[in-house]
């Protein structure tokens, strides 16, 4: 993707460095700019919460 061109609906196109950081990254961006999905299957449908500030002990 062109730096000076800005597609509508593809997130963030300018992340300015870190003032702080003297490390940038730069990735790897699709050739084709389309959104890209992944089919994926749940292993259950119920999961158990280990987080201590959440009062559950199941969630969907």
């Amino acid at each position: 993707m062109k730096s000076d061109t800005i597609q509508k609906g593809r997130g963030a196109q300018f992340n300015p460095p870190n003032r702080f950081d003297r490390l940038q990254y730069i990735g790897k961006q699709p050739s084709d700019g389309k959104t890209r999905y992944l089919k994926t299957h749940a292993r259950t449908i119920v999961n158990k919460v280990d987080s201590p500030d959440i009062p559950l002990e199941f969630s969907m």
